[in-house]
């Protein structure tokens, strides 16, 4: 379901979609939430962070917690829906600029949901770039067992998608990648990526972990990102 961005509706836990298209900005911030503890409904990312700007936002969720691979409820039923949902909605918000923001599995959405729908660009933080069991053995994935073993039982999933390795429009999507290079596995996700899209611009700060944009955050460093992005016209 979608609704206005407000503070009542952030509450709501089965709202997938919340949008503020007020601004006269040109540029449109589209963020894509990650897994919910648990496997409970996760929170929108995001939200305190981009209050600060004045740009169009959409933010993304997806209540079932299968990494999007069971659509967006009341909204789109698989992947490739939510990809016609999220062309439409760009349309809607009147923006011409459109970006798409993520963080570990919301990074790996924001990528995915990018290329599909056709953003302008993304910038994403320490993502998972596959979601396979193959990929998750090779790279020593071990890591939210039972989030990924949910994903494997979404109703409409769509395995074509789990590597972003494999996803060939990726190729026109302009990406920026930060992670944190000495973390070994958030490493493994990100250089292997690098490896096969050498246009993704990346961009390697250390410390933090995987809770690398909390660090960004708290080191002021996120806010000088997310300016330059919302300058991006």
């Amino acid at each position: 379901m979608e609704a206005l961005l407000t503070r009542e509706n952030l509450k709501v836990p089965h709202y997938a979609v919340l949008t503020d298209f007020s601004s006269p900005s040109e540029i449109l911030i589209v963020t894509f939430a990650g897994l919910g503890a648990g496997n409970s409904c996760p929170p929108f990312e995001f939200v305190g962070t981009l209050r600060n700007f004045d740009v169009k936002k959409a933010l993304v969720r997806d209540p079932e917690n299968y990494a999007y691979h069971g659509g967006l409820r009341g909204l789109s039923k698989d992947i490739e829906q939510t990809a016609v949902y999220l062309r439409d909605l760009f349309k809607r918000s009147g923006a011409t600029r459109i970006f798409t923001l993520g963080n570990c599995q919301g990074g790996y959405a924001a990528m995915l949901f990018g290329a599909l729908a056709e953003a302008d660009g993304c910038v994403v933080f320490a993502p998972l770039t596959f979601l396979d069991r193959d990929n998750r053995l090779l790279y020593g994935e071990t890591r939210w067992p039972e989030g990924f073993e949910r994903i494997y039982t979404a109703p409409s999933p769509s395995p074509e998608y789990y590597d972003l390795c494999e996803l060939s429009a990726l190729e026109k999507l302009p990406v920026t990648l930060y992670y944190d290079a000495t973390h070994p596995l958030d490493a493994r996700h990100s250089e292997r990526l690098l490896k096969r899209f050498p246009h993704i611009q990346a961009e390697r700060i250390e410390g933090g972990g995987h809770l690398f944009v909390l660090s960004l955050k708290r080191r002021g460093i996120l806010d000088g990102i997310l300016r330059d992005l919302c300058r991006s016209v």
